[in-house]
C-alpha cells in the first residue's frame, strides 16, 4: 500500500465517520452544545469547512488567513453541503498534487482533525438521545 492510497483509505473512513455524525442530526438541535466550551453542530460544520478552505489554499501554496471564511446561508442543509463539498474538493487537490507537503498537511486539517471533531459530534449526538455511537464505524 502506498503513502497516497493509506491516506485515501483514511479519507475515505474519516468521511463515513463525519457523514454519520450529521445524519438525520435531530430538528431544532442545530445550535445545542455540549458544554458552553464545546461547539454545537452548526459551529462544528462551519469551522470544517473553513479547515477544508485552508488546506486548498495551502494546496495551492498559499496561505490562509483563519477566521476570514463566511457563508452567506448558514442553513443546516447548506452548511452540511458545503462542508461535505470543499471535503471533496480538497481530496480531489490531494490526489492531483500528491507532494509531500500536501500529504502531511492533509493529514492534519482533514483526517485527524475530522477525527477529532467526530468525537466530540459523537458526544453531543449522545447527549441529544437515541444515537449509536459505533454506528460510525464502517470497517470490522
Amino acid at each position: 500500500m502506498t503513502t497516497i492510497e493509506l491516506l485515501k483509505f483514511q479519507l475515505e473512513d474519516t468521511g463515513h465517520q463525519i457523514q454519520a455524525v450529521f445524519a438525520d442530526f435531530p430538528e431544532g438541535q442545530w445550535e445545542t452544545k455540549v458544554t458552553e466550551e464545546t461547539m454545537s453542530a452548526a459551529e462544528t460544520a462551519f469551522h470544517l469547512c473553513e479547515c477544508y478552505t485552508a488546506f486548498l489554499a495551502h494546496a495551492e501554496g498559499k496561505e490562509h488567513s483563519w477566521g476570514t471564511y463566511d457563508l452567506e446561508d448558514k442553513s443546516p442543509a447548506n452548511l452540511v453541503g458545503t462542508m461535505f463539498s470543499l471535503r471533496a474538493r480538497s481530496i480531489e487537490a490531494l490526489e492531483k498534487s500528491q507532494s509531500e507537503q500536501t500529504a502531511k498537511d492533509a493529514t492534519a486539517y482533514i483526517i485527524l482533525h475530522d477525527a477529532y471533531h467526530v468525537g466530540q459530534m459523537c458526544t453531543l449526538r449522545l447527549k441529544l438521545g437515541n444515537f449509536d455511537a459505533y454506528s460510525i464505524y464502517q470497517h470490522n
